[in-house]
């Protein structure tokens, strides 16, 4: 078996059983003992069996919410798995979770993504202080304090200044369709 980093379609399937409709993972039975293992006890699969064979596999980081299976010391990300599993190649790079919810690994919410792709679709930040996407608040502009930026091709673009919060998440929600396409994620905040 090869290292955990470069497990092979066929190797990921004969660990783990994956339900590409809910996204879950659940552990197979184990049949030899995996190199990654340190230790020398012979009774390793039987125990392992017992225990683990048969569950949901996968924990969620509790800073990111990604899910990730353990295998000995090295963590693997759920969605890359699922895309392994699936595709029979590892991702070539980013994945993007199409709804947003990192933890929701099912295969028709993963797409391949640039770094600048994944980042459209993100979520509105907890630091935002106007509610809205794209949206910030100048005072130094008396008549129109609500500034719309948006980001392309990693530069920020002012799109206008407005006297509301809600007219300037307009124009971002339409230039954010323009220039992100299916990345698109205008959000505002739930009241």
């Amino acid at each position: 078996m090869a290292t955990v980093s470069r497990l092979t379609q066929g190797e990921a399937i004969a660990l783990l059983e994956y339900d590409p409709a809910t996204g879950f993972f659940r552990w197979r039975a184990r049949t030899e003992i995996p190199p990654w293992w340190s230790g020398t006890d012979t009774s390793y699969l039987e125990k392992w069996n017992v225990r683990w064979a048969g569950t949901i596999a996968g924990t969620a980081n509790s800073r990111t919410g990604e899910i990730v299976l353990r295998f000995g010391k090295k963590d693997l990300k759920a969605h890359r798995l699922a895309w392994l599993i699936c595709y029979g190649e590892w991702p070539p790079g980013f994945l993007d979770h199409i709804n947003g919810n990192v933890a929701d690994n099912r295969i028709a919410n993963l797409r391949a993504a640039t770094p600048s792709q994944n980042v459209m679709n993100g979520k509105l930040r907890s630091t935002n202080k106007s509610g809205y996407k794209g949206v910030h608040y100048r005072p130094e502009c008396k008549e129109n304090p609500w500034r719309a930026c948006i980001t392309v091709d990693y530069k920020r673009h002012t799109l206008g200044h407005f006297p509301s919060p809600e007219a300037a998440y307009l124009v971002y929600c339409i230039a954010s369709r323009e220039h992100h396409g299916e990345f698109a994620r205008p959000e505002k905040r739930q009241t």
